[in-house]
C-alpha cells in the first residue's frame, strides 16, 4: 500500500476486510487519530518522499494506515480486547495534553 496513491475510500475497504470486528476497528482509528493529534497538535501532516516529492495527509489516514500496519499484530488479540479496553477508558479516551499533568 502506498499512502500518496491512496484514498481515504481505499483505506476504508482495506479496513473493513481485516479480520477484526468493524466496532473494534473503528475505535483504534480514533483513539489513534485522537492521539496524533494530542502530540503533535496539527490535524495535517507534510510527508516527504523523495520519489513523488511533498504530500499532504490528514490525520485520518495516518491513524487508518497505522491500524492496517498493526493488523497482523491486532489480530492475534482475544476477540473483545479492544472493546474492553475502550470500556475500561484505557483506549479512544479523552486526550490530556502534557502540560496538564503538571499542576
Amino acid at each position: 500500500m502506498e499512502l500518496e496513491r491512496t484514498t481515504t475510500e481505499d483505506l476504508d475497504a482495506e479496513l473493513a476486510a481485516l479480520p477484526i470486528a468493524t466496532d473494534e476497528v473503528a475505535v483504534l482509528v480514533q483513539h489513534l487519530r485522537d492521539r496524533f493529534i494530542g502530540h503533535f497538535g496539527a490535524e495535517t501532516f507534510d510527508v516527504w518522499l523523495a520519489k513523488y516529492g511533498l504530500s499532504q495527509h490528514s490525520v485520518d489516514e495516518l491513524a487508518m494506515v497505522a491500524v492496517l500496519k498493526l493488523a497482523p499484530l491486532l489480530a492475534r488479540l482475544p476477540e473483545g480486547a479492544v472493546t474492553e479496553l475502550a470500556e475500561a477508558g484505557e483506549l479512544a479516551s479523552a486526550v490530556n495534553f502534557p502540560w496538564e499533568d503538571r499542576y
